[in-house]
């Protein structure tokens, strides 16, 4: 397989982590505004080809559907997924509340976002040149998003996050356990037209239009973490846990409620603070689990599987990893390789304000990313777990409960509230031959 990198926007195939960045909704006047910027931005956007050394700033740009139709792209390739409006097509598909909405994010105002990453001088002096380019033009920003990275991956919650990437077939950046099982303990690279159309997706189909061609479609979604509430929810449950479990980890009350209060939060996420694998260490020291990694020490192992544990009595088949990817484990997940999504989030704080600005990339909205957060991770049924909730979106209309088995089994209660959507978006990231038509009078 060999991918056309110089024609796919970086972000999609590889992440850049860089400390910042900044995502800007941007509406333009009118279509040939539009394309004027399009024109002036096609040239300074980062692409997948190989570098010998990361640049100081990367720049990509995508399109929401009213942007790709004000620039007179044919709407028949793009699925009715993109064509509806997201605040009409959420509540439905992925369970959100449009009350709890806020801003202009996911209004239908918006044409394109773009997005700048980098850091320091150069990563200001960038975004001066970007503003100053956008008022030439005439295009408003209708919704500005800053992030910025926390020590050690670390998200808000206080875990290590987005390393668990799929290993895609053409690119050489994978380690064992990012694709899918195959017998002998191998992996197999998954096909790249999960991610990317124009190539060969796993039931060896091929999109074949050419607006989509080396493009992505891309969820936005600003995710609100109630950091003091986790906190508050994982002491009670560490309470809980010790009276209707116990353990046997020293017999000072306080260290016992430490080692719980750890074990419970690994259990329900699937894996421990800094990113080890519930699966391969079912149980650790909490003080080891919330050390930062040392730069020598790399990325956690993610070479493990669900197949002995159909029980969950290693890593509970409800924890928040085994939904959003259940591997090799049983009932409806036999086509787990079809449902898997390239990730790209970073966390953000405005104020009092914090959480996580999620971002992925998949070749179908209905196939994969909706497939995953509201029937694996909003729905137990796929896993025999009834109305469980996904411990970080539960919503109240489930069960009330998370099950971590073992003898007894513990029920920990479902906490509503521990993240709340505060806007969603669906774009398209094209690649650059399509950029550049849409740019020189629209992609026919």
């Amino acid at each position: 397989m060999v991918l056309e990198l110089a024609d796919i926007q970086g972000n999609i195939l590889r992440g850049y982590s860089f400390p910042r960045a900044i995502h800007l909704f941007v509406a333009f006047p009118d279509a040939d505004a539009g394309r004027r910027l399009l024109r002036a931005l096609v040239p300074q956007v980062q692409t997948a080809a190989r570098w010998d050394e990361r640049p100081e700033t990367a720049l990509n740009v995508a399109l929401t559907y009213a942007g790709l139709r004000l620039l007179g792209a044919d709407d028949e390739c793009l699925p009715g997924a993109l064509r509806e409006p997201i605040a009409q097509r959420a509540p439905t598909r992925l369970g959100d509340d449009l009350r709890t909405w806020r801003g202009e994010l996911g209004r239908g105002k918006a044409h394109a976002l773009v997005l700048l990453a980098g850091d320091g001088w150069a990563f200001a002096q960038r975004l001066r040149t970007l503003r100053t380019l956008l008022d030439e033009h005439g295009v408003e920003v209708g919704f500005e998003q800053r992030t910025e990275a926390l020590a050690d991956q670390r998200e808000h919650f206080g875990f290590a996050d987005g390393f668990g990437q799929p290993a895609v077939e053409g690119t050489d950046h994978r380690r064992a356990g990012q694709g899918e099982p195959e017998e002998y303990g191998s992996w197999r690279d998954i096909k790249a037209g999960e991610f990317v159309h124009g190539y060969e997706d796993e039931d060896a189909q091929t999109e074949t239009a050419p607006l989509l061609r080396n493009g992505s479609f891309m969820v936005y979604r600003k995710l609100e973490q109630d950091v003091e509430r986790f906190r508050s929810y994982l002491d009670r449950e560490a309470d809980h846990y010790c009276a209707t479990v116990g353990v046997n980890h020293g017999t000072d009350p306080d260290t016992a409620h430490a080692y719980a209060r750890e074990l419970v939060a690994a259990k329900l996420i699937g894996r421990w603070r800094d990113g080890v694998a519930v699966e391969l260490a079912p149980e650790r020291d909490p003080a080891e689990a919330h050390a930062l990694r040392h730069e020598s020490v790399g990325e956690p192992d993610n070479d493990f599987r669900y197949a002995d544990d159909r029980d969950g009595r290693r890593c509970p088949v409800g924890a928040h990893v085994r939904r959003a990817n259940p591997r090799d484990s049983a009932r409806a997940t036999a086509q787990t390789r079809r449902h898997r999504i390239i990730r790209r989030g970073m966390p953000y704080e405005e104020g009092d304000a914090r959480g996580l600005v999620f971002i992925c990339f998949n070749a179908s909205f209905e196939r994969q990313f909706e497939t995953v957060q509201r029937l694996w991770c909003d729905d137990g049924n796929a896993f025999g777990l009834g109305r469980d909730q996904d411990v970080l979106f539960a919503s109240g209309a489930g069960s009330g409960k998370l099950t971590i088995p073992g003898e007894p089994p513990h029920f920990a209660r479902a906490e509503r509230g521990l993240v709340t959507t505060r806007g969603c978006e669906y774009l398209l990231m094209p690649g650059l031959r399509a950029l550049r038509a849409l740019a020189e009078g629209g992609e026919r």
